[in-house]
């Protein structure tokens, strides 16, 4: 059995273990969050995971912003945003995944003449 003075912790080392513990909570959260959303997203709009090459509408949930745009058009060829819809063409389902997971994404449609998935 340990001694007393090993098992007991500091209060000034407990507050920052504390601390770490919450934020290492919050952060796996989140992950696991924008996870589940975002294949939830994929799996609404029926993108398989082996999609190849796709057009695709990406709706928001506000009008995109520049900042937006940059991160979308990292990922395919925008061919336009009408209100909060951007639209994309030939776009992998790997890259679909990783902006998917975005919060600021709200719905993702496969777009008229896209390949199959």
């Amino acid at each position: 059995m340990l001694p007393e003075r090993l098992t007991r912790v500091s209060p000034a080392l407990s507050r920052p273990i504390v601390a770490t513990l919450v934020v290492a909570f919050v952060w796996l959260g989140y992950g696991g969050w924008s996870s589940w959303s975002g294949a939830h997203k994929l799996e609404a709009a029926g993108i398989g995971a082996g999609a190849g090459r796709i057009n695709v509408e990406i709706v928001l949930a506000f009008p995109p912003e520049s900042f937006h745009l940059t991160r979308i058009q990292d990922i395919g060829r925008l061919t336009g945003v009408r209100g909060r819809s951007v639209f994309l063409k030939d776009v992998t389902g790997a890259d679909l995944r990783a902006l998917a997971r975005n919060y600021w994404v709200r719905e993702i449609h496969r777009a008229p003449g896209s390949g199959a998935g």
